[in-house]
């Protein structure tokens, strides 16, 4: 259920933290029954599994680096001419 409320814009890790947070505060709160225990740990592990499944689906960010290398793409040719060199005549 929570996995397909999960939104495409936002990071599943953030998104599943509040559910994660709580199942450790049960875990803390039942840590005298071993069998609630493995159940809690057994749910913290398909939620990292669900993770793992939603980051791989969602493409990569966009990284300015991809497409920008820190030149302007502007020829500085030795004849080329200025917009301004016919201004000043």
């Amino acid at each position: 259920m929570w996995r397909d409320n999960h939104s495409s814009d936002e990071d599943p890790e953030d998104y599943f933290s509040h559910f994660k947070m709580a199942l450790s505060d049960y875990a803390k709160a039942f840590d005298d029954n071993p069998v609630a225990l493995a159940w809690i740990e057994e749910g913290i592990g398909k939620i990292d599994k669900a993770i793992e499944g939603l980051q791989s689906e969602t493409p990569d960010a966009w990284e300015p680096d991809d497409y920008y290398h820190g030149e302007s793409g502007v020829v500085h040719a030795p004849d080329a001419r200025s917009i301004f060199d016919d201004v000043d005549e």
